[in-house]
């Protein structure tokens, strides 16, 4: 299974954006991230367009630490907040997918719950 596709969607106000990153793989699976940058959102798109197809596209989802690592190491020796919130968001959608590829919730992909219940 590779990335063949990533789509950011901005919603929201010119000041306080949202973005939404679909990922989608050669194998029809769609994953969903979501990072807010405020005041920052062209910073984070132009992130993207730069890693999106240098490290993102054909990568595998379920190597989730080897594409954090190269998509923080590769090009910047001090990733600030821009770019770890674009490393985030991508990072949620391949999680997402390897629960869909595995039928488990991520929340048992990570660990499992912690409680069984909230006071």
């Amino acid at each position: 299974m590779k990335i063949s596709e990533v789509t950011p969607l901005v919603m929201g106000t010119e000041w306080r954006n949202l973005t939404i990153v679909k990922v989608r793989t050669d194998e029809g699976l769609t994953g969903v991230g979501e990072v807010r940058m405020v005041n920052h959102t062209q910073a984070l798109l132009g992130y993207f367009e730069h890693a999106i197809p240098n490290h993102v596209l054909g990568a595998d989802p379920f190597d989730i630490e080897a594409l954090v690592q190269r998509m923080w190491r590769t090009d910047f020796e001090r990733a600030g907040a821009t770019v770890m919130s674009g490393i985030a968001a991508i990072e949620i959608a391949c999680w997402d997918i390897v629960g869909q590829a595995t039928g488990q919730p991520v929340f048992k992909l990570m660990g499992g719950a912690v409680r069984e219940r909230i006071k």
